[in-house]
């Protein structure tokens, strides 16, 4: 196959003209999200997790079978556990996987699930273990991982939550392949939306993130200097898993995507930042600041001025609350700022936000004491305001 393909463990080390990372497949479609929400929503029955207790010693046995046989029987155990029929099926290449769900489309037949099966881990062996990988075909094909590498064999007498983990994730894979198999034969023509306070002809701006700063964006755009908030939340038909201001207690490294719906302004990043804007600036930070809150990514992409000559800051991922009760958060704040900060300042309890674990530190010239999974403080914000140009 001639077509290109995004995998992220294929990776041409620090090439800026050649990258094999896409964007999160969530955001081309809602399935993913689906099923990693599932694994933790969903309640195995006794006979799901008789099942899964099935195929692990299966998969654990050592046996001298052929590998078509042994293929074979892992297509049994995994039909009846999914609800497929899984069977080898050529394709047009002419390779055969160890087995394909479909569903036919038209006169098309259109792959659900695509099953490889090894004898081992590599060329020492290693046990069962069981990866899930999704992909989708846009210009490209891309493909990630969807769940770490599992251990799916049986090695002590008590396995117990071992079972009752895989039986979670195969029970969510059968109604994840229900549902795009209804997908397919029903639903390919309509476009799953949220329900926000949306007038007709209204122009919005729609964004997809793993971490946001809810709060902060609210804040300033009470003060007019971020345009209005419409919607944050999940995606499409998922629970609402735990999100709060900026990071989760695990440094925001939530992989689950979110929707942030805003609303469309007319403005510009200013191609040079004049006085005024530089004013305005000074004031917005000691307003952010003074709440207990702080930007982290101050640079002129993320400054916008509209018509009348007002600013207005975007892009909010990084945003979240700062330890006020540590006097040491405020290094790097001018000293006449520091003193009306300190007559204002609003305790806040936390989690506190920091810099992302991929944050860019060989393009850009951050403040001192800039890095991963730093926090983030009010001084940075100072140190990047005095470096706009």
């Amino acid at each position: 196959m001639s077509t290109p393909v995004l995998q992220q463990h294929l990776v041409v080390y620090r090439n800026p003209h050649f990258s094999t990372i896409a964007p999160p497949l969530e955001l081309y479609h809602r399935i993913f999200d689906r099923f990693l929400g599932l694994i933790e929503y969903c309640s195995p029955t006794v006979d799901d997790l008789k099942d899964t207790r099935e195929l692990m010693i299966y998969l654990g046995e050592l046996s001298s079978v052929g590998e078509n046989v042994r293929n074979e029987k892992i297509n049994g155990y995994l039909s009846g556990i999914l609800r497929q029929d899984i069977q080898p099926s050529q394709s047009p290449d002419r390779t055969i996987p160890g087995g394909v769900s479909s569903v036919l489309v038209g006169t098309a037949s259109v792959p659900l699930l695509i099953a490889e099966f090894k004898k081992s881990l590599g060329e020492v062996g290693g046990g069962a273990w069981l990866g899930i990988l999704g992909a989708v075909w846009t210009d490209r094909v891309i493909v990630q991982s969807l769940i770490e590498l599992r251990w799916f064999g049986i090695s002590s007498t008590e396995e117990n939550k071992q079972i009752s983990k895989n039986a979670r994730i195969l029970l969510a894979l059968r109604q994840a392949l229900q549902e795009l198999e209804q997908f397919y034969l029903k639903d390919l023509a309509t476009i799953p939306v949220h329900e926000t306070k949306v007038g007709v002809g209204e122009e919005i701006v729609v964004k997809y993130v793993a971490r946001y700063g809810k709060e902060t964006h609210e804040f300033l755009a009470s003060q007019r200097h971020a345009p209005e908030l419409l919607h944050y939340g999940c995606l499409p038909d998922l629970p609402n898993f735990p999100s709060g201001e900026g990071n989760s207690k695990e440094f925001g490294l939530r992989d689950r995507m979110s929707m942030v719906v805003m609303r469309y302004i007319r403005a510009e990043p200013p191609s040079r930042l004049s006085d005024n804007c530089r004013e305005q600036l000074k004031e917005i930070l000691l307003n952010l600041h003074s709440e207990g809150y702080v930007f982290g990514d101050l640079r002129n992409q993320n400054i916008l001025v509209d018509d009348s000559g007002s600013v207005k800051l975007i892009d909010f991922n990084w945003c979240g609350e700062y330890d006020t009760e540590e006097e040491s958060s405020l290094n790097g704040v001018p000293k006449d700022v520091q003193d009306k900060l300190k007559e204002r300042l609003k305790p806040r309890a936390g989690p506190y936000t920091c810099y992302p674990l991929s944050i860019s530190m060989s393009s850009i010239k951050w403040a001192d004491g800039v890095g991963p999974l730093k926090p983030i403080l009010p001084g940075h914000d100072w140190v990047m305001l005095e470096r706009l140009r």
